[in-house]
């Protein structure tokens, strides 16, 4: 993938105080887990909910959409539950 270049004196990241909810796929082979490096400098009220056997698509899981629909419920991520998703199977492999 090709990575970009931010210009040296642009500036420094800018830190979202909202609360912010992130979803990775521990399989994504598109967009890997460590591409979010440094997330918390950016989302420093944020949680990062890996689910290990997923790719691109985290929101397909029922578990993923359940902690989606409580953390706009409450508008916060803390103590938000996400125990679940570590345990999300990977879906299923077919061929045609």
């Amino acid at each position: 993938m090709p990575k970009g270049r931010v210009p040296a004196g642009s500036g420094s990241i800018v830190a979202a105080r909202a609360p912010v909810l992130l979803l990775a796929g521990g399989e994504d082979p598109l967009d890997p887990v460590a591409n979010l490096h440094g997330w918390r400098r950016a989302f420093p009220n944020g949680r990062l909910v890996v689910v290990p056997a997923e790719g691109h698509g985290t929101i397909v899981s029922s578990c993923v959409q359940s902690i989606v629909a409580r953390f706009v419920a409450r508008g916060s991520v803390d103590g938000l539950d996400t125990a679940c998703a570590a345990h999300v199977a990977p879906p299923p492999f077919l061929t045609g």
